[in-house]
């Protein structure tokens, strides 16, 4: 008598085609692993750029709104920095015209330099930069450039031809990234002054 033996088990060509899958399947889940963790890293990188523009931005927004944009004499506040073309530095004048805050971008690579002057004697110099974010570019658009408030000739006040006085402030930022490529960020806004005359 012959017994039938059955056999159990995967033949060769079977184990070949599993083992195909499987590779191809890893292949797959470390791919999208790599490009996750890639952009995880580049989103933490840009947040950290945004945290500290933001900062730089918010620092020089506060002295704009509790200043005046005009001088004592009605002139206007911008100025032209060495180092960079166009209107790309300011005076931020205080309530009582009695300090001086001049912004100017330029001067220091990267950075904004801050001068502070007290009765018109110079206080002290600092630049507004982080060690993460550079500055490329500050713009200061003033309308209108005449001081409104300022009355050189002795008339009355015409409201007809008044113009609030704003500013808009638009400042480039960029970051380094790790693999090598700049992360860019523009930040800008308009502001009108709460100083009145």
């Amino acid at each position: 008598m012959k017994k039938n033996i059955l056999q159990k088990g995967f033949t060769l060509i079977e184990m070949l085609v599993a083992m195909a899958i499987f590779v191809i399947f890893l292949g797959l889940m470390l791919g999208s692993y790599s490009l996750i963790v890639k952009s995880l890293r580049d989103t933490e990188e840009y947040r950290i750029m945004y945290s500290e523009s933001r900062n730089v931005f918010n620092e020089l927004l506060a002295d704009a709104r509790d200043s005046r944009f005009y001088g004592p004499e009605g002139t206007q506040g911008l100025l032209d920095c060495p180092g960079a073309s166009g209107d790309n530095g300011f005076n931020f004048y205080s309530k009582d015209f009695a300090s001086v805050k001049t912004y100017c971008f330029g001067l220091d690579a990267g950075s904004v330099l801050i001068r502070e002057f007290d009765g018109g004697t110079f206080s002290k110099e600092y630049n507004l930069t982080t060690p993460e974010v550079k500055v490329e570019s500050v713009t200061f658009e003033l309308f209108p450039k005449e001081n409104p408030y300022f009355d050189e000739i002795g008339g009355a006040f015409d409201p007809s031809t008044y113009f609030h006085p704003s500013l808009r402030v638009s400042v480039e930022f960029s970051k380094a990234s790790v693999k090598g490529e700049d992360f860019e960020l523009e930040l800008s806004t308009t502001i009108s002054s709460r100083v009145y005359n």
